[in-house]
Formats: C-alpha cells, structure tokens, sequence
C-alpha cells in the first residue's frame, strides 16, 4: 500500500501530545498524512459538514485511522465516536481511543460503541514511537505490535 496516499485523522485538544503524535509519525513518513483537528466540534464539522481544515476535506477513500482524544473541550471524544460509528459513511474507520488513564470508566463505553481499541498517552518520545508503529498494522493488515497499549 502506498502509505502516502493515506489520511490519519489526529482529534487531540493538547498541543504537546498532537507535537509528539506527529513527530512519531513523522519518524515513520508518515507526517504528511496526519490531519489535526483540536476539538470535537472540529472533528464534527470535518466528517460531516465538509468543512476544510488546512487545505484538507474528509475523504472516506482516503482514511485509515482515526485517533480519538476521550477528554475534550466543546464536544468530548465519546460524543464524536458515537455519531462517527452511527454513520454508514464513516462506521468502517477504525477509531483508536486516546487516553491517560487505563482506569477510566469510559473506556468501555467506547468498546461498546464500537472503537476498535484505546491507546495510553505515552510521556515519553519513545512511547509514542511504539504506540505509532503498532498502528501500522490498521492499515497494512501486518500489525507490527499487536499491543497498542503502553503499558
């Protein structure tokens, strides 16, 4: 598969964790692929409306992940995965769910409305260099590490 002509769709409200998604990424070739939207309501907006963020619309073609921040300002990440995994346009994508806590009881509501796996914020560079790699196999169908969880 010709990796750069896929799409990875980054919804993270903070900066420093979107920097360090990107650069791992990045590290991959993978940086030019990455859209980054801060909120929910931009997520919202992108799928659904055809709203262009940085000279970018959403392609349905195109997109192979979705990483979905749990915790968020305007409309939280649970809220944007429920109307992405009630759309027939968008159910498919696999949505990856970020958050810092593995105890978090949200967690399994996002299993149970479809998120295909959650991901621990990683607060080191070679965390999130892991976690990247093991992401791989959602579009290679070769995971490369099967445990996406930073444990």
């Amino acid at each position: 598969m010709d990796l750069n002509h896929i799409e990875i769709i980054l919804v993270e409200d903070s900066a420093s964790d979107a920097l360090l998604t990107k650069f791992a990424f990045e590290k991959h070739g993978l940086g030019e692929s990455i859209i980054h939207l801060t909120n929910g309501e931009q997520a919202l907006e992108f799928f659904f409306k055809a709203k262009n963020f940085n000279g970018k619309v959403f392609s349905n073609d195109k997109t192979k992940i979705i990483l979905l921040d749990i915790h968020m300002p305007k409309v939280d990440g649970v809220e944007v995965l429920e109307k992405l995994k009630g759309s027939p346009v968008t159910r498919s994508i696999p949505v990856i769910i970020l958050t810092s806590s593995d105890h978090d009881p949200i967690i399994q509501k996002c299993k149970s409305l479809g998120s295909a796996d959650y991901i621990l914020k990683p607060v080191t560079m070679e965390g999130f260099l892991k976690v990247v790699n093991g992401l791989t196999g959602y579009w290679t169908n070769e995971p490369k590490d099967k445990e996406t969880k930073n444990n």
